[in-house]
């Protein structure tokens, strides 16, 4: 099921960039009708439909936490090359 869920989420990032980017991992169940209709829970499953917003909402945070250690490190650099 995990490379199910990993083919699905980077299916839907594709088709649905901008929306992907603003997908945090959820906690409740009913978080899920934000993503899908009825019908994909039914016919993919609840659970399977959870794992996938979960892992893009999971991708998005290890993004943008590697990012901001980036930043971090930059401005690190910058004021110490700038102390003068």
């Amino acid at each position: 099921m995990h490379h199910d869920v990993q083919k699905k989420a980077a299916s839907l990032v594709k088709k649905f960039p901008d929306l992907a980017r603003t997908i945090e991992p959820i906690t409740e169940w009913y978080h899920l009708y934000k993503y899908f209709d009825a019908y994909d829970l039914w016919i993919e499953g609840a659970a399977f439909c959870f794992f996938v917003i979960h892992r893009i909402g999971t991708v998005n945070r290890e993004v943008l936490h590697e990012q901001c250690g980036m930043i971090e490190e930059f401005a690190k650099d910058w004021v110490a090359s700038h102390e003068e």
